[in-house]
């Protein structure tokens, strides 16, 4: 990559020229390089990976804003900052990477009750966005942070709203609680984070 000053006689150029040379800014440093055919050897590994990523995305077109915005949130607290969306792709390819069938948390509620949190939410598969009825290692993580979430409840399914619940109880009345989805069988979280604040 070679460093020029006024390329094609202007003080900027950016993109392809012919075949042969791409003009660039690296940095606020104008940039031209020669022109390559990117590789793409299509394997089938590629393939897979690049199924999964469409998959992910796929639900996130699906997710409510809520979800988005608790996603947004989760997102704050990674080591390396990032939007929802990317901290869902990221997390949800993850999961597939691992578990072929795996999920993610729609459509979660943290309504306040008196010194407890009503959670629910439903499961739906990454692979064809199905919904996905009576799991049993669905649960609740939550604290009083977001960066401390250490208690858990389980969450039930009900079928007669087709959706998994638990009431999160004991709870200091005032107090905004943080909240995740998360499942047992999968290595990353399938919800973002959420705040419910239980009522006296």
């Amino acid at each position: 990559m070679a460093r020029v000053t006024g390329p094609l006689m202007s003080m900027d150029a950016r993109g392809k020229l012919g075949n042969t040379l791409v003009f660039t800014g690296w940095k606020g440093i104008k940039t031209v390089r020669q022109f390559v055919i990117p590789a793409n050897p299509n394997t089938a590994a590629q393939q897979t990976q690049r199924t999964r990523m469409s998959n992910t995305v796929a639900t996130w077109k699906d997710i409510d804003s809520a979800d988005r915005t608790a996603w947004g949130t989760w997102s704050g607290y990674e080591a390396k900052p990032m939007s929802g969306f990317n901290a869902y792709t990221k997390a949800q390819t993850k999961n597939l990477v691992e578990v072929a069938t795996a999920h993610t948390a729609k459509t979660v509620t943290a309504a306040a009750a008196v010194e407890s949190v009503d959670v629910a939410c439903i499961a739906e598969k990454l692979t064809d966005r199905t919904a996905v009825a009576s799991l049993t290692t669905l649960r609740v993580d939550y604290g009083t942070t977001p960066r401390d979430l250490g208690n858990t409840a389980t969450l039930i399914w009900d079928a007669g709203s087709s959706s998994y619940k638990v009431s999160v109880a004991s709870l200091v009345a005032g107090t905004t609680y943080y909240f995740r989805i998360s499942d047992t069988a999968l290595p990353y979280s399938i919800s973002g984070i959420f705040t419910g604040v239980p009522t006296a």
